[in-house]
């Protein structure tokens, strides 16, 4: 255990007669909104004289995060359940608490409560929601239509960052997993569970989806990382907390008539080539490992049976951004998982992205009921390294009629096979240089305008971020961003960051590697964009980018429970910074349909 840390809002059970001792500083209110000038008191009517509670244990914190039971309505019954806890047969207080867990985890499942409550998790065999036909959404020809019949255009939002964790969005160097372990060790198991259960929680609260209701947008893409839901070294061994945190995103977004879309972003085995897969290498041994297809055809079999009956999931996004080399894997790959699928729910949307990263879909080879063919329409402009626009990036000129093309292109398959379209991602980064934003934001206005124009429904990337993309992000004055900053600082100088950074600090470096090889290799153009991104991936994003893990462990080494709760609250949506101009975008074209 660190030392550092004190649990927050984490109630312990105590024997009677038995004092719990914890730091005066370590108190939080249940719903964390902490008073520093004074500790959070549980209110009772009377003391308890059976057994006491102490709020800061880590068993309470860890059964209120992960069970989302809401202590309001929990601790109110303890004086009442302690009088009946004899006549149920309830000997010990976590008898009774456990009991009153399952009473309002029940309480807050019932049908007549579905628009609200809308987590739609079947735990059991036997169904407790029934599907409402004005809230699902099925395809219908080239539409989304609900299935009484109402057209409807998906405007949405990916929430990178949050179940699946990329470097350019919170900070870090390199990959998740990599990120994880620096974090277990520089705050102990203790302090990494608390600051990530902090961070999970307010990353996308009930405000976060508020908001995105009043922009206009109707549905949130969820990315996730298999990891939240099993472990490597126990695989086919569901986490039930992982499922708990998917819950709570879907129910918050229901609450506000919010679709979202269910997103594997992370594969065990690496998918594609690059680290939003939480791939450390640029090999994705998916598509050759038949051991990592079975555990993720597993995965969808169960998030199909929790989710078949919630009509607030627009549907299922199996394979992020697949990275299939051979080009041979992934349709086989994809009947298997139809099937499978299809065995359980077939009232979901399946939403499939085309092979080299949802750009190509020559793999297809007919056409499935209620199936979305999904495409990533990047445009070059809005890169990191992109040029005017209109004019010329990385060597090419693209104007509003080249963007068009290549949309055209890339959904030339849908178009063809008169299914919907559903842009799964696109959006220009930011440089905060406001003449050349303000060419992105144009860019991003035709991009809107083309898709309207071909009824194509999208989903923008991404929602909360440090700076880069997000349509809000961390305070540079945050806690947070002052802890990182000599690490983003150095980030920058190396451009480790494949998506947030150039190679400017060193093409002495990349000059000579990139002249021997086409030189030496002038045919060698490896899967998926060629020899340069090869050697970048290899070069800045792997072998420069690791000992930055390092760097980043030694920012949050020696911290207590109260800084690493600041630390996570830093992505607080009221703690956030809002793009104005690009909301302002999304509003006014969101207010035209």
């Amino acid at each position: 255990m660190h030392s550092g840390i004190a649990c927050v809002a984490a109630p312990c059970i105590c024997p009677p007669g038995a004092r719990a001792k914890t730091p005066s500083n370590s108190c939080a209110s249940p719903e964390g909104h902490r008073d520093s000038s004074r500790p959070y008191q549980p209110r009772f009517s009377a003391p308890l004289s059976a057994f006491r509670l102490n709020l800061r244990h880590p068993l309470f914190f860890a059964l209120y995060s992960r069970m989302q039971i809401h202590i309001k309505v929990i601790l109110p019954g303890f004086s009442r359940a302690r009088k009946n806890a004899g006549a149920q047969g309830l000997r010990t207080p976590a008898e009774v608490f456990l009991e009153l867990a399952r009473r309002h985890s029940a309480a807050a499942r019932k049908p007549e409560d579905f628009a609200l409550n809308a987590a739609g998790r079947v735990t059991n065999k036997k169904r407790t929601h029934s599907m409402n036909d004005n809230i699902l959404l099925q395809t219908s020809g080239m539409q989304i239509a609900t299935r009484s019949g109402k057209p409807l255009t998906l405007r949405g939002v990916g929430l990178g960052g949050w179940m699946n964790m990329e470097n350019f969005i919170t900070g870090y160097p390199a990959t998740e997993s990599l990120q994880r372990k620096a974090l277990q060790k520089a705050l102990g198991n203790d302090g990494y569970r608390l600051y990530f259960d902090r961070f999970l929680d307010v990353f996308f609260g009930d405000g976060d989806a508020a908001f995105l209701a009043s922009l206009g947008l109707n549905c949130v893409r969820l990315p996730v990382n298999y990891r939240h839901f099993e472990d490597d070294m126990k695989p086919f061994e569901f986490k039930e907390e992982g499922f708990l945190l998917l819950d709570r995103a879907i129910e918050r977004c229901a609450r506000h008539g919010v679709y979202t879309v269910i997103d594997l972003h992370a594969l065990p085995g690496f998918q594609n080539q690059h680290w939003h897969s939480d791939n450390p290498t640029h090999w994705a041994f998916f598509w050759s490992h038949k051991h990592f297809q079975d555990r993720v055809v597993h995965l969808w079999e169960e998030l199909a049976r929790r989710y078949r009956d919630n009509p607030w999931v627009a549907g299922y996004n199996p394979i992020n951004e697949p990275g299939d080399a051979s080009g041979t894997a992934l349709y086989p790959f994809y009947e298997r998982l139809h099937e499978a699928m299809r065995g359980i729910d077939q009232n979901h949307i399946l939403f499939l992205d085309g092979n080299r990263y949802s750009t190509a879909f020559d793999i297809f080879r007919e056409v499935w009921p209620n199936t979305i063919y999904t495409c990533h329409d990047y445009g070059l402009p809005g890169f990191v390294d992109g040029g005017d626009y209109p004019g010329v990036s990385r060597g090419q000129f693209v104007d509003r009629d080249v963007l068009e093309r290549t949309f055209l292109q890339r959904t030339e398959y849908m178009r063809r096979t008169k299914t919907p379209i559903w842009v799964g991602e696109f959006g220009p980064v930011y440089t905060g240089d406001e003449s050349k934003d303000e060419m992105r934001y144009r860019l991003l206005v035709d991009q809107l305008e083309i898709y309207r124009k071909h009824g194509a429904s999208w989903s923008i990337w991404t929602y909360k971020d440090i700076g880069l993309q997000g349509l809000v992000y961390a305070d540079p004055a945050s806690p947070y961003m002052q802890r990182i900053r000599p690490v983003l600082e150095k980030k920058a100088r190396l451009g480790v960051d494949a998506w947030g950074s150039t190679d400017a600090g060193v093409r002495h470096i990349m000059r000579p590697i990139e002249e021997t090889f086409r030189r030496e290799f002038p045919d060698f153009q490896p899967f998926p964009w060629g020899q340069d991104s090869w050697v970048k991936v290899l070069v800045r994003h792997i072998l420069l980018a690791e000992p930055l893990v390092d760097d980043f462990e030694r920012c949050f080494q020696g911290l207590g429970g109260e800084q690493v709760i600041t630390l996570a609250d830093s992505f607080r949506l009221e703690s956030c910074i809002r793009r104005q101009r690009l909301l302002d975008i999304l509003r006014a074209d969101t207010a035209r349909f």
